[in-house]
């Protein structure tokens, strides 16, 4: 059975072959969650047979080999990089649309911290709250499910399971998502050159 990118990564035998967009790159668009623009070393190039969009815990159909964000790509690796996220049960929304809100909140908070104008629209104090509430949903999987506290234990458990027990606990994990993990450095320089972009463009999105 295929799966979510997320989960297909924490069952792999190997690590996803997949490389950065030189940084001279132009014009890159994420495929995931529709972020635009900003340094081509901010995006990564996904092989074809591992590229395709996510949905509400539907599998992830096979798609020609797709540019995503720093952010994106680690729906591919947080198995092998599980320092960079925080898991998180958020079923009401896929992964490419959190991961949006996601960049557009952190980069409006770090602009408010900068003491940087943020864009008009909704309250800088409101986005901060939105962002903390989504930290206490991954705190409280952790404590509802305490194997989802690093994406190498979940694999490590889910990889231990006999076949005939794993579908199914895969199933009740169709809703997790991760989150970034605000305190990683290569993240952190993410964001940062995120919020260097003119306004408007920092959490952009590329217009249909």
């Amino acid at each position: 059975m295929h799966w979510p990118p997320l989960l297909a990564g924490l069952l792999a035998d190997a690590p996803p072959v997949v490389r950065p967009v030189a940084p001279a790159t132009r014009a890159c668009v994420c495929a995931e969650c529709g972020l635009a623009g900003g340094d081509g070393a901010d995006f990564w190039w996904l092989p074809a047979a591992r590229a395709g969009r996510h949905g509400s815990g539907l599998p992830a159909a096979a798609a020609p080999a797709a540019v995503v964000c720093r952010i994106c790509v680690l729906s591919w690796t947080a198995a092998w990089e599980p320092e960079r996220v925080r898991l998180a049960l958020i079923p009401e929304l896929a992964q490419g649309p959190l991961n949006a809100l996601v960049t557009l909140l952190t980069v409006n908070l770090l602009r408010q911290r900068a003491g940087e104008p943020v864009p008009a629209g909704i309250a800088a104090v409101l986005q901060a709250n939105w962002l903390d509430a989504l930290q206490q949903r991954a705190r409280a999987t952790h404590v509802e499910l305490p194997y989802t506290v690093s994406a190498a234990l979940l694999r490590q458990t889910l990889r231990a399971l006999p076949a005939g027990w794993r579908e199914p606990v895969l199933g009740e994990l169709a809703g997790l998502r991760y989150l970034p993990e605000p305190a990683d450095p290569e993240l952190a320089g993410f964001f940062n050159r995120r919020r260097l972009l003119p306004a408007g463009h920092a959490g952009g999105r590329a217009r249909a």
